[in-house]
């Protein structure tokens, strides 16, 4: 199944190192594959290097397309690990 949702960055330091590496935690522990478009550039999320590389802001909206066996219940992860404010 395929799924793609808007996600608005709600960490105050954008898309930094822990919510991202967080991202590539979530994804390994699933069967999905999940790629992240920010200002017109589309990423593996899989990557922390090409996550950290999109360089998104606090309140930057980021696209998530997931496809995969647990796309519904990995995309839900996703979201609230990029959604959350910062800690």
């Amino acid at each position: 199944m395929k799924y793609t949702q808007e996600i608005i960055v709600k960490t105050s330091l954008g898309l930094h190192a822990r919510p991202a590496m967080e991202v590539v935690q979530i994804l390994q522990r699933s069967q999905s594959k999940a790629r992240i478009t920010y200002d017109q550039r589309t990423i593996d999320a899989q990557s922390i290097i090409s996550l950290l590389s999109l360089a998104a802001p606090c309140g930057a909206v980021l696209t998530l397309a997931i496809e995969g066996k647990d796309a519904k219940a990995t995309l839900l992860k996703i979201v609230m690990a990029l959604s959350k404010p910062s800690e």
